[in-house]
């Protein structure tokens, strides 16, 4: 897969609103969160996104990472993407909901 095809559906169906559930995911290495930040998220920076929640997992330590990434995504996102952490999904829907 190239670099940017986890950005590519955001991009085909120029989704303004994305919800990830992270409790059914691994916790990512720390190569895994440079490429977030250095590909990933710029990837996403120039799409329609506007809003993405995160469910965070009952794990600690993947919510403290999971909380870094969306703290360190401000500067690349520059206000154009709006990131939060949620700890259900009906919060995390209301979120995004209230954005369109």
């Amino acid at each position: 897969m190239l670099p940017g095809g986890h950005a590519a559906p955001v991009r085909v169906h120029r989704a303004r609103c994305w919800l990830h559930h992270s409790s059914r995911h691994y916790l990512p290495t720390l190569s895994d969160q440079a490429w977030m930040l250095e590909v990933l998220y710029p990837l996403l920076a120039r799409t329609k996104l506007r809003r993405a929640a995160i469910v965070l997992s009952e794990d600690l330590f993947l919510q403290t990472i999971l909380e870094q990434l969306c703290s360190r995504s401000k500067p690349i996102f520059l206000g154009g993407i709006r990131m939060r952490t949620f700890h259900d999904v009906d919060s995390a829907e209301e979120w995004l909901l209230a954005g369109e």
